[in-house]
Parts: C-alpha cells; sequence; structure tokens
C-alpha cells in the first residue's frame, strides 16, 4: 500500500464512523418511529398531541426513503471503499 491509499483508508474510517453509522442509525429509527420521525422538530406548532397524525401514505413513504436511504449510503460507501483499494 503506497501512502495514497493509507490516507484514503484514513479517510474512509473516517467517513464511516463520522457519517454512515449516524445516517444509518436515524434511518433504522425512522424505520421503528415513522411517527414520531416526521414530527421530530415540530411537535412545538401544535397544541394537542390529537393534531400529530400523519396519513398512513405518508408513513409508508417515509419507509420507503428511509430504507432507500440505507441502501443508497451502503452502495457510495462500497464503490468508495473498492476505489481506495483499485
Amino acid at each position: 500500500m503506497d501512502r495514497g491509499q493509507i490516507m484514503g483508508l484514513i479517510f474512509f474510517f473516517i467517513m464511516f464512523i463520522g457519517v454512515y453509522i449516524p445516517l444509518c442509525a436515524l434511518f433504522i429509527w425512522t424505520l421503528k418511529n415513522p411517527k414520531d420521525s416526521i414530527n421530530w422538530g415540530r411537535r412545538t406548532f401544535y397544541k394537542n398531541e390529537e393534531d400529530l397524525e400523519p396519513s398512513e401514505f405518508t408513513l409508508d413513504i417515509n419507509k420507503f426513503r428511509s430504507i432507500l436511504g440505507i441502501i443508497l449510503i451502503t452502495v457510495i460507501f462500497i464503490k468508495f471503499f473498492i476505489e481506495i483499494f483499485k
């Protein structure tokens, strides 16, 4: 391994710990709690808890986006890892 590959590997692990793991944790939380993730940061706009009901379509779209996000981020990181050792 030359110096460029070592620096690329260090950068990859920093990005993996700093970006990939938190984003995957956020997407997994979105899958487990879709209602909470939709209303995250917006609860102060409502007076009653009854106003916090999103539609089923919105919940399904939110779950789909989180699954798609996990897949895309994983593919991007695998591609980046392969490019380091090319």
